[in-house]
């Protein structure tokens, strides 16, 4: 539980963040595993391309290029535009892949919306992030791979 070890984990997930993004570890809470961080940064808009660049720490072309090959989800739904706003509660998916075990379930990247503070400036965002997560594809709205798809 509460040994050097664990210590220096918190220490190491504390490092990892750029230098506008704050980063938490916090071990009370039960619904962190160690797939997942909490991550706080500030923004000045809640476009889902702005939460996924600074939540994920990939850059607008990367985020550009997943929005035109479909691989963006809101809460399920594939998005329209990539200003489309992010409130508290949504979750936001980044497909990476059709899982090469079972072409029912993807591999994602997920961002979690857990508070939105508006500031003088900015907004503070505070998120829960999973870097990959398998979950089952989305029943409403499915992700279909396109046949000229590259792992670029």
């Amino acid at each position: 539980m509460g040994t050097d070890d664990d210590m220096s984990h918190t220490e190491m997930l504390v490092s990892e963040t750029h230098d506008d993004e704050e980063e938490v570890f916090d071990e009370d809470d039960v619904s962190l595993s160690r797939d997942s961080k909490l991550v706080k940064f500030k923004t000045t808009s809640l476009r889902t391309d702005v939460v996924i660049k600074s939540a994920l720490g990939v850059s607008r072309n990367k985020v550009e290029q997943v929005f035109y090959e479909s691989k963006i989800r809101v809460n399920g739904k594939k998005i329209m535009k990539k200003s489309h706003a992010v409130k508290v509660g949504s979750e936001i998916d980044v497909v990476k892949s059709v899982s090469p075990h079972n072409p029912d379930h993807l591999y994602v990247a997920r961002i979690e919306v857990l508070n939105i503070v508006p500031k003088e400036e900015d907004i503070a965002i505070t998120v829960r992030r999973f870097k990959n997560l398998l979950i089952e594809n989305y029943e409403d709205d499915p992700y279909k791979p396109s046949s000229a798809n590259s792992d670029a």
